[in-house]
């Protein structure tokens, strides 16, 4: 089974003391291929900068399957990329002690004018794919706890 939940009511952020609640992830049709994701945190990006931005989702899987994270094509006409390219969700992303397995979104400007982020806007796609095992491999670490880069650089 493959799902999204919010993440522990404790790591939600709180602006002018209201807890956010974060938005579900939701297609646009029945026949699309990902859900989008929304921004919980709101903020200006400025040319040639990355930003972190929060979503306050996780998402669970099976064992033999992972989260693709893609930027999407409104944001890519405005110069916002994904920093990384594609971001990979893995299956024991969720839950880590860090940060519960939060979806965040790190976003490049590509343009030459500083793009503003609202809470509730639409900031990245995300499609469940299968994974194939393979021999011949090592596994170098049994444990995550965290994040971008937690399973070393």
């Amino acid at each position: 089974m493959r799902g999204f939940e919010a993440i522990r009511e404790d790591l939600l952020p709180v602006y002018d003391g209201v807890k956010m609640v974060p938005k579900k992830p939701t297609k646009s049709t029945e026949r699309s291929a990902c859900f989008d994701l929304f921004s919980l945190s709101e903020g200006v990006v400025m040319p040639n900068e990355s930003v972190k931005i929060r979503t306050g989702i996780k998402a669970y899987m099976m064992e033999n399957e992972a989260l693709m994270l893609y930027g999407r094509s409104g944001m890519g006409i405005k110069g916002l990329v994904l920093a990384n390219t594609v971001g990979v969700i893995d299956a024991d992303y969720y839950g880590n002690e860090s940060n519960d397995g939060e979806i965040i979104v790190c976003l490049r400007n590509l343009s030459h004018t500083a793009q503003q982020i609202n809470v509730g806007d639409k900031v990245a796609q995300v499609m469940f794919i299968s994974t194939l095992p393979a021999v011949g491999g090592e596994v170098k670490n049994n444990t995550r706890k965290g994040g971008f880069g937690s399973t070393g650089a």
